[in-house]
């Protein structure tokens, strides 16, 4: 099976562009040869089944039609959003990670769990803070994710650091930028470290999957919290810190559903005050322990994936 993928936020540090780029690989693991192109216009023309991914801020409902019409072979869409309704009639089948997107009437529609880039093995903690210059004596506390207002990152930051201050932890901020700026957000933490350079490490920069799932690795503890109202849509935020294989406290949020339904992830409340008192007791309470990351790797929710796009050439 050939496909064409048709991303188009290709080569750009934003979600859909580098989800586009993991499942690329994920395919061709299973066999499977992918061209990925940012537009109806490139690519070969040899391909089996052409694979669109969706998000109405990128393509319009007109443009999904002109990309059957383009290329003359079955369409697939990868819906990261509401908004592709009215396209329906020109599809294939629909895939996506946000389960209430599809209706029980859609034809040839899959919806799977937010899938992760999965290490072959866990390292060992010690190692990586010396490697990371993290301390290896206390406790490591961590979250991730795009710098967004919605994430918190300043909020919660401030309340958990007095108390990691005077437990001597240490706090590890990493945080890539988004397509949309959030100002004043890197000043107020970077200002917050100044202040506390042995507890509070900031990483702002986009980091291969790689180290990221490194970085994640040498914490005992992590969170996953936002202002942002529940989604369908799977965190992708969630699932690489699941990756790592670090105990996490997540939201209580539609979002966080399947992960939080994954052994060693504690449920944390909505509310922001409670969150981060549910954080404070784990971190002093919970014992730093691991688990098996394999769930959310792309290779367990590729092969229904595959089954689809057969299904449709």
């Amino acid at each position: 099976m050939r496909i064409l993928q048709i991303s188009p936020s290709q080569g750009a540090h934003c979600g859909i562009a580098l989800f586009a780029e993991a499942l690329a690989e994920a395919l061709r693991r299973r066999g499977v040869t992918v061209d990925t192109v940012a537009g109806a216009g490139a690519g070969p023309g040899t391909e089996d089944v052409v694979l669109l991914h969706h998000h109405p801020d990128l393509l319009d409902t007109a443009a999904v039609a002109r990309v059957r019409d383009a290329r003359g072979r079955p369409l697939v869409l990868f819906a990261h959003a509401a908004g592709f309704e009215g396209a329906l009639a020109a599809l294939d089948g629909v895939l996506t990670v946000a389960r209430g997107l599809l209706s029980p009437g859609m034809h040839a529609a899959h919806a799977m769990t937010h899938p992760a880039r999965v290490p072959s093995r866990l390292e060992d903690r010690g190692a990586l803070r010396t490697r990371f210059g993290l301390p290896v004596g206390t406790r490591v506390l961590g979250t991730s994710g795009f710098l967004r207002f919605e994430r918190q990152f300043v909020e919660v930051t401030e309340r958990i650091l007095p108390v990691a201050l005077e437990a001597g932890w240490c706090i590890q901020l990493v945080i890539s930028p988004w397509r949309l700026p959030s100002p004043g957000i890197v000043d107020a933490l970077e200002r917050l470290a100044a202040d506390a350079p042995a507890h509070l490490r900031v990483v702002y920069r986009h980091l291969e999957d790689a180290e990221l799932n490194l970085r994640l690795q040498a914490c005992d503890l992590l969170w996953c919290w936002t202002a942002a109202p529940s989604s369908p849509y799977g965190s992708g935020v969630l699932a690489d810190q699941y990756a790592s294989g670090t105990r996490i406290v997540a939201a209580d949020k539609q979002q966080h559903a399947d992960v939080l339904a994954l052994p060693n992830v504690v449920h944390g409340p909505s509310d922001l005050d409670l969150f981060v008192a549910k954080l404070i007791d784990e971190s002093y309470d919970g014992a730093p322990s691991r688990h098996d990351p394999a769930p959310v790797s792309w290779d367990r929710q590729i092969g229904d994936v595959v089954k689809l796009l057969e299904s449709v050439i």
